[in-house]
């Protein structure tokens, strides 16, 4: 068995609002730390609000600008945009 690298899921829970700061700089921390060592591909359903960049693109690759097309058809006003979005194409339609 070949291995690409990990798949990490790295969760983080408290219950005091004071320890936010600490608590979120741990947990992303923990990720750069880790980050030499994932996997090329993501999992979509480990992707969140907080991602720099565009998620998306890294879980579709070369299908996301055909995703846009589709969704700028059927979702022009973006109405399902929660998750990893796919922004719709502009223009298209």
């Amino acid at each position: 068995m070949r291995l690409d690298g990990l798949n990490v899921l790295i969760v983080s829970q408290w219950a005091d609002p004071r320890d936010n700061d600490v608590n979120i700089a741990w947990c992303r921390g923990t990720f750069e730390a880790l980050t030499p060592y994932f996997a090329r591909f993501r999992y979509v359903n480990y992707l969140d609000q907080d991602e720099e960049g565009d998620p998306a693109a890294a879980v579709y690759g070369p299908n996301l600008a055909r995703l846009r097309r589709i969704k700028a058809q059927y979702d022009p006003d973006n109405f399902f945009h929660f998750n990893v979005n796919i922004k719709p194409a502009q223009g298209a339609g």
